[in-house]
């Protein structure tokens, strides 16, 4: 028996000026493939790792043509795309019994390809070959997708501390393939809304109990999987939101049946998805009422606009001149990516002053280049190398930060960095030498990965409206160029009605 696994995880945000660069889809740089792959990724809790460890306990031949895994960033080359699709196509041509993917669902090409393109091409080279794939909750899914895959399964969770268990779930349905033992049809649909992911994580009410309908569905014994994806809305496409996908055994009315009435439900719960923010000066100025009553941990500011796992540049500075201008101290503010600062720090050394023109290096499509932050302070904790992330989400990937380092002004402990560098926990902030924790304000660039590390030991935790290149729906309507049209919450007047939309695998 010879299986290919392979992973290729690439979220693309159509509004961030940051290139998708080849070097970027691996800590080479580069992808990986081979026995290089293996011993980066088998023992990380994601859903490469247990699709390559079922395939191994098969007793099978694995190959492992290609793990291309790197941050959300504007739409990647389509001759990138195409070099992963050769690297898997190769290892298909050889032959083998089934294909294990471990994909995102939210990737664009330049010319808005998507990972449909890679599916259909492998679908062509091996028509009856079971394909199985893993997908991140904030795919997109569609039609092309869902067609040419035998098993489609997305996360659960929002965060995402169930990547692994996704990909065992593939598994367990591709083997009762291999074995005889079931035969999947699907069923899949969406709805004509886009939503924020800050308000679909499957811990918010609205969400969770769409979340308590796909765990109802899956215990029918012909149901081999169903999945809800939130979408993201940062990816521009006709079908980007909310979708269900229903797999069954061989009961393509009893999947159009489940998957309809996740869709209604998912249509109900609309406003719930979309986030309407409070005016930035007013979540600072509640940071500092909330920590005056000396309420223990601290107050978190998420500036989830201008996260790295979002798409964003991480060198806003919108939230940052808002937390000084309302006098905020004893704060940790970061990641902040600015080579030049880091490098300017590299060189004058730990304890050395200087003075540096902060963020704002790059610019979101769609809006006007921004004023850096003028700042004079103090170099410390100088760090150059990886960090290993520890917490429950994407556990056990290596992320490169490069030269990195602290600047503290004025009571404000800046972490600055050559890679954008997204806070799954607490690493980078350790690296550089400090405890977030002992801190009474905390200001995160990233989207949501690090709650299940930071609730336990934060005051309160806010989102607030930065201006990043990922802005909320609703600020964001006008850079929309490829969205279906109407759809809420743009329209207001935007409908649905239920249609099948069924693939007979």
């Amino acid at each position: 028996m010879r299986i290919v696994v392979a992973s290729f995880e690439k979220e693309s945000n159509s509004f961030s000026p940051v290139p998708s660069l080849w070097n970027t889809y691996g800590r080479k740089p580069g992808p990986f493939s081979g026995e290089e792959a293996i011993a980066e990724y088998q023992n990380a809790r994601i859903g490469f790792a247990a699709l390559l460890a079922a395939a191994k306990s098969w007793g099978a031949e694995v190959d492992v043509p290609i793990v291309a895994r790197c941050p959300t960033a504007a739409p990647m080359q389509d001759s990138d795309l195409e070099r992963i699709i050769q690297a898997i196509e190769e290892s298909v041509r050889k032959g083998c019994d089934a294909i294990m993917l471990d994909l995102h669902g939210a990737m664009l090409t330049q010319s808005g390809e998507d990972e449909g393109l890679l599916l259909e091409r492998l679908r062509q080279l091996a028509p009856n070959t079971p394909i199985g794939v893993t997908w991140d909750y904030h795919g997109t899914m569609n039609q092309r997708k869902v067609e040419n895959t035998t098993v489609s399964i997305s996360y659960k969770t929002a965060p995402h501390v169930d990547c692994y268990e996704t990909g065992e779930h593939v598994a367990r349905v591709i083997w009762a393939i291999l074995q005889g033992k079931v035969k999947p049809t699907t069923a899949w649909g969406n709805i004509p809304a886009v939503g924020d992911s800050s308000a679909m994580t499957t811990s918010a009410p609205a969400m969770a109990e769409i979340m308590a309908m796909v765990a109802e569905a899956e215990k029918h014994p012909k149901v081999l999987a169903c999945s809800v994806f939130g979408g993201s809305a940062f990816c521009d496409t006709p079908e980007s939101g909310p979708s269900c996908v229903v797999v069954t055994d061989n009961d393509i009315e009893l999947a159009q049946e489940i998957c309809d009435q996740i869709r209604v439900a998912l249509w109900e719960r609309r406003e719930k998805f979309v986030f309407r923010s409070e005016p930035l000066a007013e979540s600072v100025a509640k940071a500092m009422r909330v920590k005056a009553t000396g309420k223990l941990g601290p107050y978190i500011l998420v500036d989830n606009a201008d996260s790295t796992n979002a798409g964003g540049t991480t060198d806003d500075m919108a939230v940052v001149r808002e937390v000084m201008n309302q006098g905020l101290t004893d704060v940790i503010i970061g990641p902040i990516r600015d080579p030049e600062v880091a490098a300017l720090m590299h060189a004058a050394g730990n304890g050395a002053t200087i003075t540096v023109q902060l963020g704002s290096k790059l610019t979101p499509v769609g809006d006007e280049p921004k004023e850096p932050v003028q700042l004079t302070g103090t170099v410390s904790g100088l760090y150059d190398g990886d960090i290993v992330v520890t917490g429950p989400v994407f556990t056990g990937t290596r992320r490169p930060v490069g030269p990195s380092g602290c600047l503290t002004c004025n009571g404000i402990q800046f972490v600055i960095t050559t890679e954008r560098v997204e806070p799954f926990d607490l690493g980078i902030y350790e690296a550089v030498g400090l405890v977030p924790q002992d801190k009474r304000f905390l200001v995160m660039k990233g989207y949501g990965a690090f709650i299940p590390v930071c609730e336990p030991f934060a005051a309160e935790i806010v989102r607030c409206r930065g201006t990043g290149a990922a802005k909320t729906v609703l600020e964001a309507a006008g850079r929309f160029k490829t969205l279906r049209r109407p759809v809420y919450p743009l329209d207001e007047d935007a409908t649905f009605e239920l249609g099948a939309q069924s693939v007979q695998n």
